[in-house]
């Protein structure tokens, strides 16, 4: 196995990505995939796949949050077929190795009211996978994401490595700032914004 550009791939191998990208994300968190993959390689993004000979078996997009210094996992994602066998910590392992600034992901909120046992479970997997990978939560309770396609927002949980490169409530909010802004194009006056800068805990 190892891990390429996307700019690499195959149509044949872009195929495959998007496949697993459409079945590991919905509707809302997902941007326009030729977009995504087709944007000019830069210094401030990296489109990886981990691949297996011909078969492409994961994605990572990151983009680096220029004025705070640390990149944003936008999206990662491993075949279906092919989780829960070391894969996706071999994958993030790889692409951690190349990474010298920190990482800020998000993750679906496990304690969410509406979901059954099924989907709980998949999210607290989830969660305990990025904690293995020495991610921690962060103090933002009130952390919340607009929907990509649509109107809506969606509460996510914040999680950084290493955490303790935040040195206090004042890089919290710069983060956040950083995430809102230069993540998601909002404004710095935006409500979402406001909310998990309110809801931050030391």
């Amino acid at each position: 196995m190892q891990v390429v550009p996307v700019d690499q791939l195959s149509e044949a191998g872009l195929a495959q990505l998007r496949r697993i990208y459409e079945d590991s994300f919905p509707d809302w968190e997902r941007e326009d995939f030729d977009e995504l993959v087709r944007m000019p390689a830069r210094s401030c993004f990296r489109q990886l796949a981990l691949t297996d000979d011909d078969t492409v078996l994961g994605l990572a997009l990151l983009s680096l949050l220029p004025s705070v210094d640390w990149w944003f996992l936008g999206y990662f994602a491993v075949l279906a077929q092919q989780r829960n066998h070391g894969i996706g910590t071999f994958f993030w392992d790889t692409i951690r190795q190349q990474l010298v600034e920190p990482v800020v992901l998000e993750i679906e909120d496990v304690e969410a009211p509406e979901l059954d046992v099924a989907r709980r479970r998949l999210r607290q997997r989830r969660l305990e996978f990025w904690r293995r990978q020495r991610f921690d939560v962060l103090s933002v309770a009130n952390y919340q994401v607009p929907w990509l396609t649509g109107s809506g927002h969606e509460r996510m949980l914040l999680m950084a490595s290493p955490a303790h490169l935040l040195h206090g409530p004042q890089d919290l909010v710069r983060l956040l700032v950083a995430l809102y802004t230069e993540g998601y194009s909002l404004p710095e006056h935006s409500p979402l914004l406001a909310a998990a800068i309110a809801s931050t805990t030391t």
